[in-house]
């Protein structure tokens, strides 16, 4: 799977927001180069190169210009020599399909309600949520489960796995894209299983009070001080199996601990979620503490 980190490296998201490229453009280039990386470098080379003549006086922009515009006809071929097995993927229904009845995790219904929406969501949630709530704030009004019950992101059951091997032999099974990083990690790491029902909260850098671009270290301690936690490994790969709702060119990541899940080349990971090609895929990103984010990005986090 080619990634714009693959392709940019580690500040790939300031070189797609300076190029004006969103998710959905890049997997959909993705798809017309038939996931070859050299052609992707390519696109991306004339669009940094399209960038520097707009900054450039008028006389070097003219001399530049039939450069670049010799170079189309060849990215164009390029594409049309893959679109028709491109054609063909596209037609296969590659989802990958849950047997809910093998595992013993379980995700809730995505049943449309009947009655308003507030008055589901205070009904159908589980019980052992409202409790917690409860735990949580003493006081608490019923306007106020609504508002918290709300905010949940998924709620992941205790897990049946005995180790996390066991879990990743599963998604690959079911027909999930687990990366070669996420295996390594894996290999390398001792990652505990979680025995106990959790809550995930699904946070954006900009509801944390940053208006531009942080460090995942910042992050973190404001993640902290409002008194959610990092995610431990094992649920993080577990989502997968119950985000099949997935929108594709999203990318999800989690707050796992900066330490827990370092590669053999002792370099830090963090997992996330993401959907291409109609694909549901595990990969992940660097969590160096002075890894760059934007406000629009969103963290999978657990509370106290």
């Amino acid at each position: 799977m080619c990634t714009p980190q693959d392709i940019i490296g580690d500040q790939y998201e300031h070189t797609l927001e300076r190029l004006n490229i969103t998710n959905e453009m890049w997997y959909q280039k993705l798809g017309e180069f038939g996931g070859k990386t050299s052609n992707m470098s390519e696109w991306i080379d004339s669009l940094e190169k399209l960038s520097d003549m707009e900054e450039q006086p008028e006389q070097e922009v003219k001399s530049q210009v039939p450069e670049v515009e010799s170079q189309l006809p060849e990215v164009e071929s390029q594409v049309s020599e893959v679109e028709s097995p491109v054609s063909e993927v596209e037609q296969e229904d590659n989802t990958p399909t849950v047997d809910i009845d093998s595992t013993a995790d379980t995700v809730a219904s995505n049943e449309k309600p009947k009655r308003n929406s507030s008055a589901w969501i205070f009904f159908t949630k589980d019980s052992q949520v409202r409790a917690k709530i409860k735990e949580q704030i003493p006081d608490i009004k019923p306007k106020g489960y609504l508002k918290e019950l709300s905010k949940i992101w998924k709620s992941i059951e205790p897990s049946h796995y005995k180790n996390i091997k066991d879990c990743i032999k599963d998604l690959k099974k079911k027909g999930y894209c687990v990366s070669i990083w996420i295996e390594d990690i894996c290999n390398k790491n001792k990652i505990n299983i979680t025995k106990e029902k959790v809550y995930l909260y699904r946070i954006k850098v900009s509801d944390l009070g940053f208006k531009k671009t942080t460090t995942l270290e910042k992050i973190y301690k404001k993640f902290k001080k409002k008194g959610f936690l990092c995610v431990s490994p094992d649920i993080a790969l577990r989502a997968r199996f119950f985000y099949n709702e997935q929108k594709t060119g999203e990318w999800l990541r989690f707050a796992t601990p900066m330490k827990s899940m370092i590669d053999s080349d002792n370099v830090p990971h963090l997992p996330k979620l993401g959907k291409a090609l109609k694909k549901y895929f595990i990969e992940t990103y660097w969590s160096y503490p002075k890894a760059i984010f934007h406000p629009h990005n969103d963290f999978i986090v657990m509370k106290k």
